[in-house]
């Protein structure tokens, strides 16, 4: 689950793990990965970063 926080130009990230949701933890690059849709997060000078194998966006 991806949770964006708008007003403090934030996302979180988080796995189902045993019937719980988890929060996934940055990377040292502030990347927030998740392995099941193929894509990273991060945000860079207050918009959301995605990026994927072969490309990337900035919303």
């Amino acid at each position: 689950m991806i949770v964006a926080h708008p007003d403090e130009r934030r996302v979180e990230l988080f796995r189902a793990l045993g019937g719980r949701l988890v929060p996934v933890q940055p990377a040292p690059t502030g990347e927030l990965a998740s392995e099941v849709l193929g894509i990273a997060l991060r945000t860079v000078d207050g918009k959301l970063e995605i990026t994927w194998s072969g490309g990337s966006a900035v919303v």
